[in-house]
């Protein structure tokens, strides 16, 4: 059991486990505040749509929605147990669904102003053998990737609404040069775990809207010096202190 300042996350039984990427991404993720429909694609333990709920409702915005959906049946039910136990059960939404059948049901009109993801990314690499485990960490082209997530945001995002994605720096190069069309890269944060080391990890950001082509936002985030947690990871961080679980 992880526990946060304001709620904790069991990972019993889900596909994948409670790791820094979620934290990264669920703590850094750009929102304004006003987000009134969120996506949390492939949630797992629901983490991340936790700590969104989290930024919002300390923002001041106890009307939010947020669709948590997976495709891992047991992983849609952990965050579904999360979710209840959290102060904002009535906001969080765990669906047992994929992508494509989230797309199927959602009405024309009806679209996100925030979809965040930490997805399966490994590509062309031997698969895990459990199939469960393969599934959270493969991406695929029918299944959960950035490629079908920026598919579906281009779709499905509100005018100035953001995709956010974590990934490994190298996939990440190329998701950012491959927006489809409807969408702009806006923000590439680069992640490195000690100065010395090279980026390791990035969040991607993309915006939906027309107008005239602004650069991204590019920044630096490292997480250790000298084996002690950097003030800016700590600061990032601070509204969950994330150090300690049993």
């Amino acid at each position: 059991m992880f526990r946060f300042k304001q709620f904790s996350v069991n990972n019993d039984g889900t596909a994948f486990k409670v790791g820094t990427d979620a934290v990264l991404l669920g703590s850094a993720a750009t929102i304004t505040g006003g987000e009134g429909r969120v996506l949390d694609a492939g949630t797992g333990t629901g983490i991340i749509a936790l700590m969104i709920a989290q930024r919002l409702a300390d923002a001041g915005n106890a009307g939010f929605l947020a669709d948590a959906i997976d495709s891992d049946a047991a992983s849609a039910a952990v965050a579904k147990e999360n979710f209840a136990a959290s102060p904002w059960a009535n906001n969080l939404i765990a669906r047992h669904l994929s992508l494509e059948e989230i797309d199927g049901i959602l009405s024309a009109d009806q679209a996100y102003d925030l979809i965040v993801s930490n997805p399966p990314y490994f590509e062309n690499m031997l698969r895990n053998p459990d199939a469960r485990r393969s599934a959270a960490r493969h991406a695929s082209e029918e299944g959960l990737s950035w490629h079908t997530l920026a598919t579906f945001a281009g779709k499905r995002l509100a005018p100035g609404g953001r995709l956010a994605m974590i990934l490994p720096a190298d996939i990440a190069a190329k998701a950012a040069s491959a927006a489809p069309k409807g969408l702009r890269t806006s923000r590439i944060l680069s992640i490195k775990t000690s100065p010395r080391k090279p980026v390791t990890r990035v969040i991607l950001e993309f915006s939906a809207g027309t107008g005239p082509e602004i650069p991204p936002k590019n920044e630096e985030l490292t997480i250790q010096e000298n084996g002690v947690y950097t003030p800016a990871y700590l600061s990032l961080t601070e509204p969950f202190h994330v150090f300690s679980y049993s």
